[in-house]
């Protein structure tokens, strides 16, 4: 029996993640970029996970990145539509886990924001 005990508590250790259970509301972000030769972007899950004691961790995953090339004439257009562009790409890819969702969009161009 108590050999049993430690190869689940073995197997379990080795499945189970080590960062914990969060604490606080995950947060979702969706990263875009954009230039001339393509367009990007990366969805980001963050969360507080607690520690032993009271400490506290942020964790940062990657739930996924998208990213395609720009046609001849889409790689002419102004830098602000190709932004907008990577915003309705990152959108699209990942539709299914932002529905229904709050989430937080980041560019880095000034002219969108």
């Amino acid at each position: 029996m108590a050999e049993d005990d430690a190869i689940f508590k073995s197997i379990n250790s080795n499945l189970a993640p080590t960062h914990g259970i969060p604490v606080r509301d995950i947060q979702k972000e969706l990263w875009t970029d954009a230039s001339i030769c393509g367009i990007g972007a990366l969805l980001l899950q963050r969360y507080i996970v607690k520690k032993e004691g009271r400490r506290e961790e942020e964790v940062v995953n990657c739930l996924g990145y998208a990213c395609r090339g720009l046609g001849k004439t889409e790689s002419s257009f102004a830098i602000a539509i190709l932004e907008m562009s990577a915003l309705v790409y990152g959108l699209k890819c990942f539709k299914i886990f932002l529905y229904f969702t709050t989430f937080i969009v980041y560019l880095d161009s000034f002219t969108c924001q």
